[in-house]
């Protein structure tokens, strides 16, 4: 009797053990997957939207707008479609169009898609319309770069082609870093 009622005992207990190992794994993929379903979630998203930082007297320094914005919990970088970017520097301003960007948590982008940069003629300086495939922006180091092919078109009728490009927006300095040409047609 006490050996049938031990033997009753080992086959509970082999089954309680099982049951809950089973339970267990159970739970933890589900506790897995929807921790990486809900890093992977939308954090947030706006439509039609225009943000705008501000120096400390009030005035815009940077605009950036477009038709959506997503940002992702899990990469920690948002998504913006159809971006319009406005900087403005000491009374001039540079305006960036692209079909897509990439927002990353260091607050660089990347733009992605018929990239047009324009900058209107100043009293100092030419205008310009640049235009390439993919554009880095810095905001830190006030800097655009792409290492794409590019076309510079400027309002006193140059005309310039490369490959590569390192724009310092602080000192107003274009660097075209490969195959440059250059043509200028002089106003007749």
């Amino acid at each position: 009797m006490f050996r049938f009622n031990g033997l009753i005992f080992l086959i509970l207990a082999c089954i309680i053990a099982i049951a809950g190992t089973w339970l267990n794994r159970l739970w933890q993929e589900q506790q897995q997957f929807t921790e990486k379903l809900d890093r992977s979630q939308i954090d947030y998203y706006l439509s039609d939207f225009s943000l705008i930082s501000t120096d400390t007297n009030g005035q815009a320094q940077f605009i950036l707008s477009g038709d959506h914005f997503i940002h992702r919990r899990e990469k920690k970088e948002s998504e913006i479609y159809n971006p319009a970017i406005i900087i403005h520097s000491e009374g001039e301003s540079l305006s960036i169009h692209a079909e897509e960007a990439r927002h990353f948590a260091n607050e660089d982008m990347e733009l992605m898609g018929s990239v047009s940069i324009s900058k209107p003629e100043s009293e100092n300086l030419a205008g310009y319309e640049l235009r390439t495939s993919n554009l880095k922006y810095s905001p830190s180091m006030d800097r655009l770069s792409t290492e794409q092919a590019l076309s510079l078109n400027s309002t006193d009728n140059a005309e310039i082609s490369g490959i590569g490009l390192i724009h310092d927006l602080k000192n107003e300095v274009i660097q075209i870093q490969d195959k440059v040409h250059a043509e200028y047609l002089p106003n007749n």
